[in-house]
């Protein structure tokens, strides 16, 4: 078993539940954080795991999370939120608690799970919020009082995933209809491959202080008639991309945004979100693990889609 104690935040997310499996596997000892030690058993019931309890403001649990730690993997984050202050609470004050704590810890390095959108930060209050919390991160280690690393993947899909679902579903059926524009281009990755990037990276010298991009290596990503075609091979039946056009959607995005503040609720759908959406271009732009050796993706979209549809429908969720 290694000695290397590695603490994680966000690892009953679905990108963390993955992330911890494996790493028990191979031998790891994890530490978690988490808001409900309910949930954690139910997850992991089977799994020699520690237990922080508490959540990213939560200092005396940050602390027992980082304690004697080797390496913190930072993935907890917020996709969805009532406005930009309410993103910023979890992603940056939050990745901010962390990284402090792993610091006064003197944790030997900080993984940061961000997010591609960090990169356009214009786009909505998740993007500027993630790219905010990169910032936070490099100014508090500036002086180079913690190795980091920072991982920008862009959309992760595979069994497990609430968030792709729906658009996976459409992928299934004869006519996709899809929140996009047939021009546009974007990279995904496959959870076992982003999985399989972060434990390359622990213990890692020669990507400290780097923030890299990953995907599943396809050269130039994909669009959206391409992504149809390849299901629709995968499926036995041809899927003709139908595509909203952006002034529905956002337009539906404002009301529904409306409806939710005024009972006080998140809304499922934002404007953000549809800005994101329907941006041109979502394609990672280097290959530094690949190019390292560090780590080479083993999944293109072709083997992922039925992967991850054949668990969809063994669980009765398509």
């Amino acid at each position: 078993m290694s000695d290397n104690m590695i603490a994680i935040t966000g690892g009953t997310g679905f990108v963390g539940r993955h992330l911890v499996n494996r790493l028990v596997d191979e031998g790891h000892r994890v530490r978690l954080l988490v808001r409900s030690k309910t949930t954690a058993r139910e997850l992991f019931a089977d799994l020699d795991l520690e237990i922080a309890h508490g959540d990213l403001d939560n200092l005396q649990a940050l602390r027992e999370l980082t304690a004697g730690a080797g390496t913190v993997i930072h993935l907890a984050s917020k996709i969805a939120a009532k406005d930009r202050a309410e993103f910023d609470a979890v992603n940056v004050d939050g990745t901010r608690n962390v990284a402090a704590a792993a610091q006064a810890a003197k944790v030997g390095q900080f993984i940061f799970i961000s997010s591609l959108a960090a990169r356009e930060a214009h786009l909505s209050g998740y993007a500027a919020s993630k790219n905010q919390a990169e910032h936070e991160l490099t100014q508090l280690t500036k002086y180079g009082t913690m190795p980091w690393v920072i991982l920008r993947p862009p959309a992760v899909y595979g069994p497990g995933d609430k968030a792709t679902l729906p658009l996976l579903q459409a992928l299934t059926q004869r006519y996709a209809l899809l929140p996009g524009r047939a021009e546009a281009r974007f990279s995904l990755i496959y959870v076992e491959d982003l999985v399989d990037a972060i434990i390359a990276l622990i213990g890692d010298q020669d990507t400290q202080g780097q923030t890299i991009e990953l995907d599943d290596g396809k050269e130039g990503g994909y669009d959206w008639p391409g992504l149809a075609k390849i299901a629709g091979e995968v499926g036995g039946q041809r899927v003709r991309p139908v595509f909203v056009p952006r002034t529905v959607l956002s337009a539906a995005a404002g009301a529904i945004e409306f409806g939710a503040k005024i009972v006080d609720k998140t809304p499922p759908l934002a404007r953000g979100k549809v800005q994101e959406l329907y941006h041109p271009n979502w394609v990672c732009e280097n290959k530094k693990l690949q190019t390292a050796g560090t780590w080479a993706p083993k999944t293109r979209f072709s083997e992922g889609f039925k992967k991850t549809v054949d668990w969809y429908r063994s669980e009765g969720w398509l």
